[in-house]
């Protein structure tokens, strides 16, 4: 239950985000090229911090490390922020929208 709330916090704060953007006369699209963003390097690395707390218990767990276990608030953090991360690196910022009056721009 509280997973899923946390998703719709977050999927609120983005439409939220994306409305007030929108209103101050920006335009948020995805990149153009978000078909192959599986093949970048900051996605690899953005999937393996959102997974380290899990890495980081199963050494703990194999005997590896004789350390306590990352705390779940911490894990979930990483994952939010790593997610979070990830939208914003692929939103492509487009200049003003064309139809804002003047007196917006000063």
């Amino acid at each position: 239950m509280n997973l899923l709330l946390i998703a719709a916090a977050i999927a609120l704060l983005v439409i939220v985000g994306a409305v007030l953007v929108r209103a101050i006369g920006g335009n948020i699209t995805i990149l153009d090229h978000w078909k192959q963003a599986w093949k970048f390097y900051s996605t690899w690395f953005l999937l393996l911090l959102a997974e380290s707390p899990n890495i980081w218990n199963a050494a703990i767990a194999a005997g590896a490390f004789d350390v306590e276990a990352v705390p779940g608030e911490f894990a979930w953090m990483t994952r939010i922020a790593s997610l979070g991360t990830f939208i914003v690196l692929y939103i492509k910022q487009l200049p003003k929208r064309p139809d804002m009056p003047e007196w917006v721009e000063k």
